[in-house]
């Protein structure tokens, strides 16, 4: 039986995140990444996909705008330590205080750690569905709701939110590189690309650098989120693409023929890239770790922003964290991405 309380109680200042599953460990790194260009006034407990969020600031909006591997995310009204069968329990002065502005609604449930079968949930959201419909003056719609009423269900805790779902996932999937105006097989996955802007701290207004830019796709996502961008590639051909696909997302951009070796820019507030791997056309052959450690050693003199500022994808070969560790510089974060069975990418960030 469920039981829909009317007392009323204190507001939680409690968020949720869920996150897709394709890389746990990078999607948590990104959320951090992303709460900390709000406060440092936060705490995040994970149970699998899930996280629920102690913050000073509603970070909603910020997340679901921002975070490429968020499936959903949005304000806890209430939780209850009990197994999934049990009476959830909402005040219904918290509840009304968020539906103020909305005119309809739905409900859903997602099981966390546990499996609730289909009917129990369907009575569960008609229940809870028919207690709002009855205590406000929100209708139904269920196709296109303006807010979505999600009961989390878990063996331990279980929760009742409102949720918002990412809209920006599906904006990633439309703009995959092939689909570009110029594309190369070289360009990088757009949702690695904006994974890499968010590690790297982008915000509205920055400078972002990429010093081996090739067609652009990290600078692209740059753009998307409002930054400056500069860029340069030995490769002309690459380059001129990159200035095509930029061109229709911004008209704050500077690209440049030249490598590391001859960086024609002398500072910016993050450094985002995506180095060659080996012997290419776009490295005039030279070695890649090569121009890794030039790249290194030239941070503390072109980012001129403190914090967790550069992000930086490689092959594992090629020992990315070892150079900035040897070049004395900090590791922010060290994550790994399997690409297919003889290429592993790590994604090391630099603290400066």
């Amino acid at each position: 039986m469920v039981t829909i309380s009317t007392s009323s109680g204190e507001s939680l200042t409690r968020y949720f995140v869920v996150v897709s599953g394709e890389n746990l460990a990078l999607a948590r790194a990104e959320i951090d990444a992303l709460l900390r260009l709000l406060t440092d006034d936060f705490r995040v407990q994970w149970r699998g996909k899930f996280a629920e969020i102690d913050c000073a600031y509603d970070p909603t909006n910020h997340l679901i705008n921002r975070a490429a591997l968020v499936m959903e995310c949005g304000i806890i009204l209430a939780k209850q330590h009990s197994s999934y069968f049990m009476e959830l329990d909402v005040s219904r002065d918290i509840f009304e205080e968020h539906v103020l502005g909305h005119r309809s609604f739905a409900v859903r449930t997602l099981c966390l750690d546990c499996e609730v079968d289909i009917p129990w949930r369907r009575r569960l959201e008609a229940r809870l569905g028919d207690w709002v419909r009855k205590s406000t003056t929100l209708s139904v719609n269920l196709s296109a709701p303006d807010m979505t009423i999600l009961v989390i269900l878990g063996r331990e805790q279980s929760y009742i939110c409102i949720s918002v779902r990412s809209l920006l996932r599906r904006e990633l999937a439309a703009r995959t590189p092939s689909r570009r105006e110029f594309f190369h097989p070289s360009m990088m996955n757009v949702t690695l690309a904006r994974i890499m802007c968010n590690l790297a701290c982008v915000m509205p207004g920055d400078v972002v650098l990429d010093p081996f830019c090739g067609g652009g796709g990290i600078l692209c996502e740059a753009a998307l989120i409002g930054s400056r961008v500069l860029g340069s590639d030995l490769n002309w051909r690459l380059l001129t693409g990159a200035v095509t696909n930029i061109r229709g997302i911004s008209q704050e951009y500077s690209m440049v023929q030249g490598n590391i070796f001859s960086l024609p820019f002398s500072k910016c507030d993050s450094l985002v890239t995506d180095p060659p791997y080996g012997r290419a056309s776009s490295t005039r052959g030279a070695e890649a770790r090569i121009l890794v450690q030039a790249l290194v050693d030239s941070i503390p003199q072109l980012v001129v922003r403190s914090g967790e500022r550069v992000c930086i994808c490689a092959s594992s070969r090629m020992r990315v964290q070892q150079i900035v560790q040897d070049a004395g510089l900090r590791v922010g974060k060290h994550l790994s991405i399997r690409v297919h069975r003889g290429l592993v990418r790590d994604l090391v960030t630099v603290i400066i």
